[in-house]
């Protein structure tokens, strides 16, 4: 038996997984694996705290230098925005855009501003040298001749700012008639139609300027005249294969800016790099209760003084309304269900669907809480987004003392439960900070609000241009992943001739689920097909004569979304082609000769070992988040098998793991997947590595899977094996230590 041990150097923004084996035996391992999830970051009780206290204070950052944020100076602090993966946060003011770092660890090269570790707690410039507007479109790699930083460059006054999935940051400019989208990268890399942007410099990537330049460098998209930004937003939910999108915000409605090919979200066709209206334009009339109209187009919702956007994990697109008598709009980004009003609804792609607001402003009446938001009124939306846990969380605010009373955050639940210190029912609205009661203080004009994963809000009020920090909200919640099965049809059934072509045809329920089929003739793959609308299809004629048993595995694109699944085996006889010929039997004469035994007795020898070394060490690497997974890989150290029996019998070496607990808290092992190989044999010896089984599948490596395996009299001498592991769990995985016993067996 060999036990994984396990070291661990955790922080909070790294995980360092090892893992030891320790002793050996012939036939039979077992690996112990350890995985180290980041603490838990829940929110303490509920508090309202200013992180950056406006004008306190005599010291701004400069370029490479972090400020502490309790002594930092940003005296037009207008709006701010923060990403989820790391709490950092960004923040607009005045002619220039800044960074507070709340994660530890955070490297200096990440936007090019210095070189070592970010130190968490401090505020540092990024962009901007503090003059306003442009002479001509901002400077950047993709055309100067010589590139400007962007700590050096001008970037015109942000008026509006958000992170990508990615931890680049955007930024929406106005100034003298000008208005620009501008990429700060936070690596090297290929972003924003860019093949490679480089961290620390500014690269134009929307925009209008007057004049002579009417049209953006390549590859930016030019945007119409005298367009005003009230807000940005952009996430992993709208990306679409080599797509990158960025919802924007305007003083009339809501647009879409599309990096890459042709595509359609919230009901309208976009085409490959350009600007399409998606929302707002319209007169519709805002009525209590629940109400949809079309998203574009006259009869759609009017946006009188500006839009605040917010795009969630799923790609839906939520519409602040800054008018003092407009609704609240959600679009789907497609058709399907959505929660509306604390319940789940029937939507269409290209319809808005009210999520607060009766059309009545309540300038001089405190909203009341425990209302409904659609019934409510609702007053200016000067910002909007979603807790961990889906709940809506907004801001009203006015420019004026007199609205003080009703300027503040609050909540429409989108679950039963209690959340910022409160009982909550879904669909209902509450105030968690200023309103007119001043809970837990007040607000002068709230105007940017923002989640992280810690249940953290972030409040900008730019008025006082201080930043607050609001804690003891919702972390992220569990997640299962929604069951699926798959069936498998042949055309034809029972039997085929060689030669023909046989469509092996999967059916993946639900139909929403989003991945490939993997089609297996016993342990062999014959094909690997995307899944659209629920079926995978893949013609075949090479299957050789013969009774085959055939598969079709169900593999998610996010396992946290959708499970894997497998096929019963469907059995398909093979018979010769048409027309084929078979040689004719003769029949021999009865012999009538004797014969003799001759007895020679050959005794059983030789042996069959598995051995695993008594100190191997697997070191996983650091795991890395896609959309709503994150991942991790690493490498089995080698096995060896020795075979020098005589009666050659040929061996299978499997592997099997078991679920991974925390406490009580479980990752299933089928989240595990891997890829055999056999990295050496002897001469004459014919071993084979088994088919990779890939990470969320059912049942995945929770059964047996073949390692390598040696047919008889093919397996004399020595192989050594090994394997690369893959591990796909959610990213709103339970924090904690999780251990697994993975089992290798020879027979």
């Amino acid at each position: 038996m060999t036990t994984e041990r396990v070291a661990v150097t955790t922080t909070r923004m790294n995980r360092h997984w090892r893992r030891r084996l320790v002793g050996v035996s012939a036939g039979v391992a077992a690996l112990s694996a350890g995985l180290i999830a980041i603490p838990a970051m829940a929110g303490a009780s509920t508090a309202l705290t200013a992180v950056i206290n406006g004008t306190t204070g005599a010291t701004s950052p400069t370029a490479g230098t972090g400020v502490p944020a309790a002594t930092v100076a940003l005296a037009t602090l207008t709006t701010s925005a923060v990403t989820a993966t790391t709490g950092n946060v960004v923040l607009a003011s005045g002619n220039q855009v800044f960074l507070l770092v709340e994660a530890t660890g955070e490297s200096a090269a990440d936007y090019g501003i210095g070189t070592g570790t970010l130190t968490q707690g401090d505020v540092y410039l990024i962009a901007g040298n503090g003059q306003g507007g442009w002479t001509s479109q901002v400077s950047n790699t993709g055309t100067a001749a010589t590139p400007t930083k962007a700590t050096t460059n001008v970037i015109g006054k942000p008026q509006a700012v958000t992170f990508d999935a990615s931890g680049n940051v955007l930024v929406g400019s106005n100034a003298t008639g000008e208005a620009n989208v501008v990429l700060l990268p936070k690596t090297t890399g290929a972003a924003f139609g860019y093949s490679s942007a480089t961290a620390g410099f500014p690269y134009f990537i929307a925009g209008f300027t007057p004049g002579t330049a009417s049209s953006p460098p390549a590859p930016a998209i030019k945007l119409p005249s005298a367009i005003t930004f009230t807000s940005l937003a952009a996430s992993s939910g709208i990306k679409s294969g080599s797509n990158q999108d960025v919802v924007v915000g305007t003083a009339t409605g809501v647009s879409l800016l599309n990096y890459g090919a042709a595509q359609t979200y919230y009901g309208p066709s976009e085409a490959a790099n350009s600007y399409t209206a998606v929302a707002g334009g319209g007169t519709a009339a805002c009525t209590p209760g629940a109400q949809n109209v079309p998203g574009t187009g006259a009869s759609s919702f009017s946006i009188v003084t500006g839009a605040k956007v917010f795009v969630d994990s799923s790609g839906n697109l939520y519409v602040g309304n800054l008018s003092t008598t407009g609704c609240d709009w959600v679009l789907p980004k497609a058709s399907g269900s959505l929660v509306v009003d604390g319940a789940s609804s029937a939507v269409t792609a290209g319809n808005a669907y009210k999520w607060a607001g009766n059309g009545t402003n309540p300038k001089t009446t405190a909203p009341t809480s425990g209302t409904k938001g659609v019934t409510a009124p609702i007053g200016v939306v000067a910002g909007v987004t979603a807790d961990p846990a889906g709940n809506i969380v907004f801001l009203m605010g006015g420019s004026t003392a007199t609205t003080t009373k009703i300027n503040g955050a609050y909540v429409i639940a989108n679950t039963n439960g209690t959340y910022y210190g409160q009982a909550m029912t879904a669909g209902d609205f509450y105030a968690i900070a200023g309103s007119a009661a001043h809970t837990l203080g007040k607000f002068r004009t709230p105007s940017a609000i923002g989640s992280d994963s810690t249940g953290k809000l972030w409040i900008t009020d730019s008025n006082t241009h201080q930043e607050y920090e609001l804690t003891g909200g919702p972390t992220q919640p569990a997640h299962t992943a929604t069951a699926t099965t798959t069936t498998l049809t042949t055309s034809p059934s029972g039997s085929a001739r060689a030669g023909t072509t046989i469509t092996l045809k999967a059916s993946v329920s639900p139909s929403a689920a989003a991945g490939k089929v993997n089609f297996f003739d016993g342990a062999t793959l014959l094909g690997t097909v995307a899944v659209s609308g629920g079926k995978a299809t893949l013609p075949i004629s090479t299957l050789a004569q013969g009774t085959h048993s055939l598969t079709a595995q169900f593999v998610p694109t996010s396992s946290a979304t959708f499970a894997g699944s497998t096929s019963t085996a469907v059995h398909l006889n093979v018979t010769p082609p048409a027309g084929a010929t078979t040689t004719p039997t003769t029949t021999k004469p009865v012999s009538t000769s004797g014969s003799e035994t001759v007895t020679q007795n050959v005794p059983s020898s030789g042996k069959f070992k598995l051995t695993v070394p008594a100190t191997a060490v697997v070191t996983m690497t650091k795991p890395v988040r896609s959309g709503n997974t994150e991942s991790s890989t690493g490498t089995l150290d080698p096995v060896s098998v020795t075979d020098t029996r005589n009666t050659v019998p040929g061996w299978t070496v499997s592997g099997q793991t078991s679920n991974f607990t925390s406490g009580s808290h479980t990752i299933p092992g089928k989240d595990l997947g891997w890829t055999p190989s056999v990295i050496s044999q002897s001469a004459g010896q014919t071993a084979t590595a088994g088919s990779p089984v890939a990470p969320g599948t059912t049942p995945g490596l929770t059964h047996a899977s073949t390692w390598a395996s040696a047919p008889a009299g093919k397996g004399l001498g020595t192989a050594s094996l090994g394997a690369a592991l893959h591990l796909v769990m959610p990213y709103d995985t339970t924090p904690g230590t999780y251990k697994a016993t993975f089992t290798v067996s020879a027979i």
